[in-house]
């Protein structure tokens, strides 16, 4: 099969900043820089629709973002709420009582608010309520990490070497040592991120469960990039001669 050619990467159109922090001006102008930036062809990104074309590209190298749509059509989400508000409600049977919330978009700021003040954010109008961010929500209701990630996970392999007996006598040691770092991303209408990099780039990914989410990602992943993106994050777009790449990721896609 080959990649549907209709298939636009990302058809996001930036808004305007109308914040006076300078902070945060700061941050809408990198990222209308890197926007400007950005290439549309398919040789930014590499596609992929098979389990044979995602286990041998995560066995070598590559200098490419990976994209699978729909994804999730061949490995269902089961088990993860498919809604803001089904996803909301079953973190409050998990007894979590408050999310933080950034806000990079207006303010630069960030605050706790409880689960009831989530819920009646995302029920107001989108054009109503302020572009928050809700980050780094540790997944304790399921874990779907893809069998593909798993497979060629170097520290996952490493702390299999290391666990000895799985015995009875070790099963919470062992459920540590395996657990998964896996998180899940909550955001409203023109929120954004600054830029980073995750795990020094090595087998970050994301799965899109409900809305639309963009990404910028530098078009050639190499450890000059990593460097970069590490020490500098989002300061220095100029770095990146390469080039960006703008993904929207729907429910389903993995990159």
């Amino acid at each position: 099969m080959q990649p549907d050619t209709t298939d636009i990467l990302s058809r996001t159109i930036i808004p305007t900043n109308t914040s006076t922090n300078e902070k945060v001006q700061e941050i809408w102008t990198f990222l209308h820089s890197i926007d400007a930036m950005c290439q549309a062809d398919e040789a930014s990104i590499t596609r992929v629709m098979s389990d044979e074309q995602l286990n041998s590209l995560l066995l070598r190298d590559f200098e490419k973002p990976i994209l699978w749509r729909n994804f999730a059509e061949r490995y269902p989400l089961h088990g993860i709420p498919s809604s803001i508000s089904d996803f909301l409600r079953e973190l409050g049977k998990l007894g979590i009582e408050k999310l933080e919330a950034h806000n990079y978009a207006e303010e630069d700021t960030n605050d706790e608010l409880y689960l009831d003040e989530i819920v009646q954010h995302f029920a107001a109008p989108p054009e109503t309520r302020p572009p928050l961010n809700f980050l780094d929500i540790r997944n304790l209701i399921l874990s779907r990490v893809p069998v593909h990630v798993n497979q060629v996970d170097l520290l996952r392999l490493a702390q299999r070497r290391k666990a000895g007996s799985a015995g009875k006598g070790r099963p919470l040691k062992v459920l540590r040592d395996y657990a998964d770092h896996e998180f899940f991303l909550l955001s409203s209408r023109h929120s954004i991120s600054p830029l980073h990099v995750d795990t020094a780039g090595q087998l970050t990914y994301i799965v899109g469960i409900s809305g639309c989410k963009t990404w910028y990602l530098p078009r050639r992943f190499t450890a000059a990039k990593y460097e970069i993106l590490a020490k500098f994050g989002s300061s220095t777009p100029e770095a990146y001669y390469d080039g960006w790449v703008k993904v929207d990721i729907m429910p389903g896609d993995l990159l």
